[in-house]
């Protein structure tokens, strides 16, 4: 039972950490687009 839940808490927390790294990595290109592009202009 402390392994299952134990188990449950890594599995949470990693799917957590993957939600918050990609949202990141997504504000961080969103704004590489945005300066490049006006770097263009």
């Amino acid at each position: 039972m402390y392994n299952r839940t134990f188990m449950e808490y890594i599995t949470h927390s990693s799917f957590a950490l993957i939600l918050l790294i990609g949202s990141i990595a997504a504000l961080i290109y969103i704004f590489f687009r945005m300066s490049k592009r006006r770097n263009e202009q």
